[in-house]
């Protein structure tokens, strides 16, 4: 029977032969009686997953990380998930199935691989492929009157991009500049809740150096854990 199992990442599409429901029908039906946060749609498979939870009630959201398809888990129809009204939200999936966590990355495959699979160069326009990862982010996670725009009252969240680097000249449309040319290198400073945690592109709030060292420290440690297991 195929199903999906939760890995410290999120869904991934696996084979197993147990006949234990999947896991969007067990979500469903918990779900039932109120409202269903958020669902990691990552294949084709969550089709019936909202179309369930759509039936009984349940309030249909759903993140999509589209690089998770370097694990082979699937793409989400999300051209039909905006048709049917799913309130669509846009993540990076975690490290072990996407290396670089790289919001602006995600925005840029999003909106370029839907048009590739349907064959319609104007499905998921750059504007929306930019919501996906701010207001429409905020709304699937039932957080948009605190987050994912730029309004009083909510929280002061936002970044500052430099937009006077070569791969952003000349501008045509500032939602085109930003999915498809904007690189994680030209933000300059990023402000969380009010509290500026880049400045200039220098980290204020972590220690670079530290942050490298330890990732280079847990690396040999999982290189030598590997190695140990006699895994390829």
């Amino acid at each position: 029977m195929k199903r999906r199992r939760r890995t410290a990442d999120g869904w991934c599409a696996r084979t197993y032969p147990t006949p234990t429901p999947p896991p969007w029908r067990r979500l469903a039906g918990r779900a039932a009686g109120g409202s269903l946060k958020a669902a990691a749609a990552l294949t084709g498979r969550v089709d019936a997953a909202y179309e369930v939870g759509g039936a009984r009630g349940v309030a249909r959201t759903a993140i999509t990380a589209p690089a998770t398809r370097l694990i082979t888990a699937g793409v989400a129809p999300v051209p039909r998930m905006l048709k049917e009204g799913v309130l669509l939200g846009l993540g990076t999936d975690g490290a072990a199935s996407n290396n670089d966590l790289n919001m602006w990355e995600e925005m840029d495959t999003v909106a370029k691989l839907h048009k590739v699979f349907t064959g319609d160069p104007k499905v998921i326009s750059a504007q929306q492929a930019f919501e996906f990862a701010t207001i429409r982010g905020a709304q699937a996670l039932h957080l948009d009157k605190e987050i994912g725009s730029l309004e009083v009252g909510k929280r002061a969240d936002l970044l500052v991009v430099d937009r006077d680097t070569l791969n952003q000249i000349p501008v045509y449309n500032i939602y085109s500049d930003l999915v498809y040319a904007t690189k994680a290198a030209d933000v300059d400073s990023v402000i969380i809740n009010g509290r500026i945690v880049m400045r200039d592109r220098r980290l204020l709030t972590l220690n670079e150096t530290t942050v490298k060292n330890d990732a280079r420290a847990l690396r040999d440690k999982i290189m030598k854990s590997v190695s140990s297991s006699g895994t390829p």
